[in-house]
């Protein structure tokens, strides 16, 4: 279904915005942020 697709997608996209502006402002260290995107984008990293 393309809708879920899409909508999963999406999520992702605020994830990530989330996840750069924590990172940005410091509240993220790169080690907090590498076990995030294991977690939720294993993909990204192991394509």
């Amino acid at each position: 279904n393309t809708e879920i697709g899409e909508m999963i997608g999406a999520g992702r996209e605020v994830v990530s915005r989330i996840m750069s502006k924590l990172y940005v402002c410091g509240c993220l260290s790169k080690e907090d942020r590498l076990l995030i995107i294991e977690k939720e984008f294993p993909d990204k990293l192991y394509p």
